[in-house]
């Protein structure tokens, strides 16, 4: 979570802490990911925040996969315990280590390494294309051995 005057930057990837419920459309829950895409700060107490989830919810396809997270139409009882940054955390970058954590998590599913891997692209500085398309672009040794390990997970899996 984030204090008052300390928010995530636009691109901050953050988790869900809570359950967000755009009634009567929406209704995402704690534990998805995303990327911060856009904040609006009416004041200390009233806000409005987009997140780009990185899984593909259904009820945001109008919505580019944006869901909105805002306090605005709460009483002032609810106003600071679902204030957008109080629904949210910041998620350290996608590290090789978490990615391979992530790869071997006893839960792990194509939705969750994609997921992972995608983070991995982004903390790396890397364009966002498959595995063995990115194979063929200039990476380090390090970078190489970790998509390379990626894929071949990838393929283990994929049966």
């Amino acid at each position: 979570m984030f204090e008052v005057g300390q928010d995530p930057a636009i691109g901050t990837r953050v988790v869900l802490v809570k359950d967000v419920e755009n009634y009567p459309v929406i209704y995402a829950k704690a534990g998805l990911t995303g990327k911060v895409a856009s904040i609006n700060n009416m004041d200390d107490f009233n806000a409005r925040w987009m997140i780009k989830l990185d899984l593909y919810h259904p009820e945001l396809k109008d919505w580019n996969n944006e869901l909105e997270i805002t306090n605005e139409h709460l009483g002032d009882d609810d106003r600071i315990a679902y204030h957008p940054r109080n629904m949210v955390e910041a998620l350290p970058p996608m590290t090789q280590e978490r990615l391979f954590e992530a790869l071997t998590a006893d839960d792990a599913t194509l939705d969750s390494a994609s997921t992972a891997y995608q983070a991995y692209l982004d903390a790396e500085g890397l364009p966002q294309m498959s595995a063995d398309e990115l194979l063929h672009e200039d990476l380090t040794e390090a970078q190489r051995h970790t998509v390379s390990q990626f894929v071949r997970w990838w393929e283990n899996a994929d049966k």
